[in-house]
């Protein structure tokens, strides 16, 4: 009997062991598992943002420089920085020292990036891009666009726009087209037609058109006159008022805007096939003879040679067109 009662006393002591063992080994278990389901999620975010493997992932994915550390100019000394590049012309293909074919696309957007600071629109990238300024100029307003273009496999300048215009403001909200402001055929004198023709001589080629503001439709706007010079990188194409009299449509050319597309030089007309995606972009790069649009031969009934011997000195001449040769459909 006594035997028996040990017995149960010992099962009764190893029980309560048991016991006192499971209630201090549970907290233990329950308490880390606890911890890691808490964790907050950023917390293991920011733990792997500063990791080596990160860092390294980092460095080897901007081996090509970059665009910080350009100084803004301010804007006093931007406007007469950019007057400085556009009257101490470096030689067509070549434009604010950035020459299309050869100069890297982070290079140019780095030369035009210190403009930043009175531009009204900037995308310029490593990998170029566009920046528009509006600069006020007495009582008139430039506008301004130069775009950095290139295709995806290229790491260079494969072509560079240049548009200008001035205009007025008649009142709010509300602008007229000024064709004749001396202060922009000063800024831009270096790309007037006159010396464009005696700089760089004949064009191999020269279209024009009449166009009209679509919203008006009982008279001609404008004529736009293209010299096309492939063999030395750059086709200039001007835009300038026109008027209708007598069955002639008159456009002075001596007050008119310029725009620029310069690109790489070429000594065939591969150059059209080359740059063809950038014309659906920018509009208007490749002229194309059509009933609106007319070599300088079939829209003015003269040659190139005699369009260059007329147009490529100081004169006040204007160029006239007959009605005859344009379809009326502005009427």
């Amino acid at each position: 009997m006594q035997n028996t009662n040990k017995i149960i006393f010992i099962i009764l002591v190893l029980i309560v062991l048991l016991s006192l063992f499971s209630c201090t080994e549970q907290p233990s278990i329950t308490g880390p598992a606890s911890t890691l389901t808490n964790s907050p999620v950023p917390e293991i975010t920011s733990t792997l943002r500063n990791s080596p493997t990160f860092t390294a992932i980092s460095i080897t994915m901007t081996p090509l420089p970059t665009i910080s550390g350009i100084s803004t100019l301010p804007p006093e000394n931007a406007f007469i920085a950019l007057e400085d590049l556009l009257k101490n012309d470096c030689g067509l293909p070549c434009w604010a020292g950035i020459t299309p074919g050869e100069t890297l696309l982070i290079d140019a957007s780095n030369a035009l990036l210190p403009f930043s600071g009175i531009s009204n629109w900037n995308s310029l990238g490593r990998r170029g891009g566009q920046i528009s300024i509006d600069y006020p100029k007495d009582d008139l307003i430039f506008i301004m666009s130069f775009e950095i273009l290139s295709s995806k496999n290229d790491n260079r300048v494969q072509l560079l726009h240049i548009f200008s215009e001035a205009l007025r403001e008649i009142e709010q909200g509300s602008y007229l087209l000024v064709y004749d402001a001396k202060p922009y055929h000063e800024m831009f004198g270096a790309y007037s037609l006159q010396n464009i023709l005696a700089t760089y001589g004949k064009p191999s080629e020269v279209y024009m058109t009449v166009e009209i503001n679509e919203a008006e439709y009982d008279s001609p706007d404008f004529v736009l006159l293209w010299l096309l010079y492939p063999e030395k990188g750059f086709i200039a194409k001007y835009t300038a008022n026109a008027e209708e009299l007598d069955d002639k449509v008159y456009a002075c050319l001596s007050k008119s805007f310029v725009d620029l597309w310069l690109f790489p030089p070429y000594e065939t007309n591969k150059y059209k096939e080359e740059l063809l995606t950038f014309d659906q972009e920018l509009r208007y790069v490749f002229p194309v003879a059509s009933s609106r649009t007319k070599t300088i031969s079939d829209g003015m009934g003269m040659t190139i040679d005699e369009f260059y011997q007329m147009f490529n000195q100081p004169i006040t001449q204007c160029l006239e067109t007959p009605s005859s040769n344009w379809p009326n459909w502005w009427r």
